[in-house]
């Protein structure tokens, strides 16, 4: 039997954060653009601002983006042998032998204390939460109110939503009185994304911090120091030409980078590739020095 959680608000919220996060960007765009035709002189400051913005605005896009999209793919499935709960990409397979009970959550206040950690909204609650009297609880639902259920399995318990909880519930305690027909073994997937493990990767992570910050100060110097705050015409656009290098070689190589050291036997060529980067980055910062000064 599948269930699915309710998508529309948390799907209609993510979606309305990225058309505000667009037009934030656009109204940047458009003020860049006018300083481009009315005020040369301030064009540089206005796209190193842009620039950052955009630095900014593209993780929270790819979050708000993952989230819609796991809400949009998630249901549980409940059969004789197994509770299933898919969200995006993320898969939790827990055998119904492991199951323990179902609590519906019918008060509104029953559980104000038990909020998921980390980013969420109303709608699309995903994360953990810790209570003394149920350990650990991950959240893959839609609501924190009533219509939640609690599903409860040795050393853990899961949050869902289910737009019919008591259906679920029942139809729990019918499968789960039947018995299970195979055994199952449990599984558990989170999508491995790029990086994820970067955090314990203590040369990789000082490479791309210093590479990003050296390549963003860069940026900076080379847009506020140009000659492209005079005011011919063409100045602005020429302005623009190695910013961009640099920041798509460092957002090239990043990514090349990353997706090398998924595979242990190539992170030595992730490492290299990312020296290579800050090396490039040393050679356009002794250029720009050198003609900034010998003006």
């Amino acid at each position: 039997m599948i269930f699915k959680p309710s998508k529309f608000t948390g799907v209609a919220l993510g979606l309305a954060a990225l058309a505000l996060l667009a037009g934030v960007e656009a109204s940047v765009w458009v003020a860049l653009r006018q300083a481009l035709s009315s005020r040369p002189e301030g064009f540089a400051v206005l796209a190193f601002l842009a620039l950052c913005l955009a630095l900014v605005s593209l993780p929270l896009v790819g979050f708000v983006g993952y989230r819609c999209y796991g809400l949009t793919r998630a249901r549980y499935i409940l059969s004789r042998n197994a509770l299933v709960v898919d969200w995006g990409e993320r898969r939790e397979l827990i055998p119904m032998a492991s199951l323990r009970a179902v609590e519906l959550v019918t008060e509104p206040g029953e559980l104000a204390a038990l909020q998921p950690r980390g980013v969420s909204w109303p709608g699309c609650l995903v994360g953990y939460a810790d209570l003394p009297a149920l350990g650990p609880v991950e959240f893959l639902a839609a609501t924190k109110n009533a219509g939640l259920v609690l599903v409860h399995s040795a050393g853990r318990s899961l949050a869902l939503s289910p737009t019919d909880p008591q259906g679920f519930a029942e139809a729990f305690s019918r499968l789960q009185a039947e018995g299970p027909s195979a055994q199952i073994e449990p599984e558990s997937v989170v999508p491995a994304f790029p990086g994820g493990s970067l955090w314990r990767d203590r040369l990789g992570f000082v490479l791309l911090a210093l590479g990003g910050l050296s390549g963003l100060l860069l940026i900076g110097f080379l847009l506020l120091t140009s000659p492209g705050r005079a005011s011919h015409a063409d100045a602005p656009l020429n302005v623009l030409v190695l910013p961009l290098i640099v920041a798509l070689t460092w957002t090239v190589n990043t990514l090349l980078g990353l997706g090398l050291r998924r595979r242990p036997s190539e992170q030595p060529m992730a490492y290299l590739l990312w020296g290579a980067t800050l090396f490039a980055q040393a050679l356009v910062w002794g250029a720009a020095l050198s003609s900034t000064t010998g003006r």
